[in-house]
């Protein structure tokens, strides 16, 4: 072959016939069984060609080797060192890029780059960790939107301490089925944060910040709404989040009973009282009025509250609630319709605050069970309508 003369000849070629030398002779490293002569010769033309003025002969030479798994170590790297758009076809691209060389970008460069590694074709766990770890939030967005990509627990869990402020990241953790319950509660309560920020009108950073009582309730909704039909081990980490942050309350307790969240209810009772759940189970189920008493002394639940978990239970005994399933929306209101009628003010004495969250709750209840009955009726129309 003629290339040890293109040693020469590309000193004094103009640009345009630089770029086609540069396409042409990567094809043939790529495709052509050069002798050893020639590779060397090729070897050293393709490096002059990546150092070259024009930045059209880089583009040229990375149109051939992105996907190749032969380029060159040097041309490789000096593609990388190059102009955005060559780097950033070569990263996303060139199958020779070990994870080690990839985490050595997320360091060192700038976000476009950090973009190209987390969107490449397949992304490991350990890249996609270093990934989470370091780099940017648009890059942990090209990372959660790549299909190729493979995450573990741990590398979720960052991503969520990392860019749970982020919309776009959040938005992308939040529709995944493979983050654990607490992860998506930490996630639905900094979504919460910045919905009260327009409902305030100021910038709201901490919780802290807030109206009394506005986060104790919207979390105790977000924790009702997100723990039906999730495994025990993931209502277990749930629980275990809410106690470390101080949020499994009394409060929390009552309201589950009374919306028919039976399963959250045995499995909060069972770590607060360190009693297995299926010996909690057995306590609800039963009749034996001081075993109940003592489980919910056990809880460390405030005696004040103890009348009111007590005519739950037995309410939901006499209706034959199973405490290892959930209630439907009906039986729920069947049961807080009941307590508020067993509740008297008067009877209750410092206990107001508990017929109020009754009171408050009903109306919860009633109104979501209007809109499931509305919405019910509304998709049978629509499948009348469809068959006639």
């Amino acid at each position: 072959m003629l290339i040890p003369h293109l040693l020469t000849w590309l000193q004094t070629a103009d640009d345009l016939s630089r770029v086609q030398a540069a396409s042409a002779l990567a094809r043939a490293w790529i495709e052509s069984d050069l002798n050893e002569r020639d590779r060397d010769a090729a070897r050293s033309a393709l490096i002059l060609l990546v150092d070259d003025r024009c930045s059209a002969v880089r583009r040229a030479l990375c149109a051939e080797f992105a996907h190749s798994d032969s380029t060159p170590r040097a041309v490789l790297f000096g593609l990388l060192q190059g102009e955005d758009d060559v780097a950033v076809e070569m990263l996303q691209n060139s199958p020779l890029l070990g994870d080690g060389d990839l985490i050595v970008v997320l360091g060192d460069e700038g976000e476009r780059r950090q973009c190209a590694v987390a969107s490449r074709p397949q992304v490991s766990a350990a890249l996609a960790a270093a990934i989470a770890e370091i780099a940017s939030a648009e890059a942990c967005e090209c990372l959660l939107g790549n299909r190729g990509a493979h995450f573990v627990p741990r590398t979720l869990r960052r991503l969520v301490e990392r860019f749970g402020h982020d919309h776009g990241v959040r938005h992308l953790l939040l529709d995944r089925s493979d983050i654990t319950l607490a992860h998506r509660y930490d996630l639905l309560m900094r979504q919460m944060l910045e919905t009260m920020t327009g409902c305030f009108g100021e910038t709201l950073t901490r919780p802290e910040d807030l109206p009394d009582g506005v986060v104790e309730e919207t979390s105790d909704r977000i924790v009702l709404q997100s723990v039906e039909m999730v495994s025990s081990s993931d209502l277990n980490l749930l629980i275990d989040h809410l106690r470390q942050s101080g949020r499994l309350t009394t409060r929390l307790l009552l309201r589950a009973v009374c919306c028919g969240r039976l399963r959250f209810f045995a499995q909060a009772m069972s770590a607060l009282s360190k009693v297995p759940v299926s010996r909690v189970s057995q306590v609800l189920s039963g009749v034996r009025g001081a075993a109940m008493q003592a489980l919910l002394r056990k809880a460390g639940l405030p005696v004040r509250s103890h009348q009111t978990f007590q005519l739950a239970v037995a309410v939901l005994r006499s209706e034959q609630a199973d405490f290892t399933r959930d209630l439907g929306l009906t039986e729920a209101r069947n049961l807080t319709e009941i307590l508020l009628a067993e509740l008297q003010d008067e009877a209750l004495g410092e206990n107001g605050d508990i017929l109020s969250f009754l009171r408050g709750f009903a109306l919860d209840v009633s109104r979501l069970e209007a809109r499931a009955y509305l919405k019910k009726t509304m998709q049978a129309q629509i499948g009348q309508a469809s068959a006639a």
